[in-house]
């Protein structure tokens, strides 16, 4: 689970602190809003395998119609690449004059619009998942649904600045950060579990053998009273 999640959060931060540089040409405003929306589709595909799959068949646990839906999301974020099918020509500034940002991003087409819908959509399935490992009372479960919840909150968010409906920051940033220190939680807690259980496993592993020391001895013990005693009928 961690490695794809990290490495997509290190690839979509990138892209986010791009459009916040202010000596761009309008061409690569467009290039990296067209990457942005392919790798949202790898992220969101990258989160329905996470949720649904254990770490030893990642693709093999997962249902003909999640491959479907993976197949279908990295089919659309290719199209995006497509030039003029997601971004149209001319950019627009979304100021932040609170915080003295000021991003520029492409305009977008109803294509882009729909595939943000769709990429929303897709990640309402882990989330449901989550949700339902909590209600089974599965460990870590919660500190996944609240890290997933602030992310999703935040994907919201950034879909609707990069629509141009909300003059805001990028919170995706923000909500990858949470997604990250969810996974830090859950590795520690994990470590620290299975240090408790080596732990209890040593110590029973210690009361085994000094029980089987103890059952030598006493047999060792037994089986030379046996032979004194053998010794002794004899002589007898």
């Amino acid at each position: 689970m961690t490695a794809p999640a990290e490495v997509e959060v290190l690839r979509d931060a990138a892209v986010d602190v791009l459009f916040s540089l202010p000596d761009l040409s309008p061409r690569t405003v467009r290039l990296t809003g067209v990457l942005n929306f392919f790798l949202a589709a790898v992220h969101c595909s990258a989160w329905v395998v996470v949720a649904f799959s254990s770490s030893e068949r990642p693709l093999r646990d997962l249902s003909p119609r999640l491959r479907a839906l993976i197949a279908v999301s990295l089919v659309l974020g290719l199209i995006a690449l497509i030039p003029g099918v997601a971004t149209a020509p001319g950019f627009n500034l979304v100021r932040v004059p609170s915080l003295g940002i000021t991003y520029r991003q492409a305009n977008t087409t109803p294509y882009a619009d729909a595939l943000v819908a769709w990429l929303l959509v897709v990640l309402l399935l882990p989330f449901g998942r989550f949700v339902s490992d909590l209600r089974r009372g599965e460990s870590d479960a919660l500190v996944r649904v609240v890290g997933f919840s602030f992310f999703f909150v935040c994907a919201v968010a950034e879909a609707l600045v990069s629509s141009g409906l909300v003059q805001f920051l990028y919170l995706g940033d923000l909500g990858f950060l949470a997604i990250v220190l969810t996974l830090l939680v859950e590795t520690l807690r994990r470590v620290m579990r299975d240090a408790r259980a080596l732990k209890l496993l040593g110590q029973d592993l210690a009361q085994q053998v000094s029980r089987r020391t103890l059952e030598r001895d006493e047999a060792r013990e037994a089986l030379a009273v046996a032979e004194r005693q053998a010794a002794l009928g004899q002589l007898a």
